[in-house]
């Protein structure tokens, strides 16, 4: 049975991969792609802060991650694979007022470097979070340090997108389906 997903603007339940647009109401994601809003621009600036200054602020938080080379020029698909088969959840506003949606998933190759308040060296990430996708204007997507995602869904459960085995929050296939597509995840695509 092919894996279903819901449209992140219209809640349309459509067929994995997200191609180009919903169908229902015309939703893309370039919003997420390089076309954000000022205030998703902001945002996108802190997580490409290592490919421009080659270093990571954590910007009075505990946690930040950037974006490498390999992660920003993979972002379309990375992208497109989250939105088709990452795990949803929301989390707290910095204020607390709101939860915002997000959507996660893990890939078999590093995207980016974290840093933490409480380390002095850079963490791999292989995971993307994406916040508020349906968002055209607060929607971004950011690389996770698994320190945060094990924060912020403690003990939550995720679902294999081919089988339906129980995987970790974020880790879209099992072991047995990341290995017969030989770690390429782009063959979901």
């Amino acid at each position: 049975m092919p894996h279903e997903f819901t449209c992140p603007k219209c809640n349309t339940t459509l067929v994995a991969p997200f191609l180009v647009a919903c169908p229902a109401c015309g939703f893309t994601l370039g919003h997420l792609l390089g076309q954000p809003s000022p205030e998703g621009e902001a945002k996108q600036l802190k997580h490409n802060e290592l490919l421009t200054s080659g270093s990571i602020s954590l910007y009075g938080g505990e946690l930040n991650a950037s974006f490498d080379y390999y992660g920003f020029l993979s972002l379309p698909d990375l992208v497109r694979y989250t939105v088709s088969y990452g795990h949803h959840a929301t989390v707290p506003s910095p204020r607390g007022h709101h939860h915002n949606p997000v959507v996660v998933a893990y890939v078999p190759e590093i995207i980016g470097s974290g840093v933490s308040r409480y380390s002095t060296d850079y963490n791999p990430c292989s995971g993307l979070c994406i916040i508020s996708p349906g968002s055209e204007r607060w929607g971004h997507p950011f690389p996770v340090l698994e320190q945060w995602v094990q924060q912020q869904f403690p003990g939550v459960q995720g679902t294999c997108a081919v089988c339906g085995a129980n995987t970790p929050f974020g880790h879209t296939l099992c072991h047995e389906h990341y290995a017969n597509l030989t770690g390429d995840w782009r063959k979901l695509l």
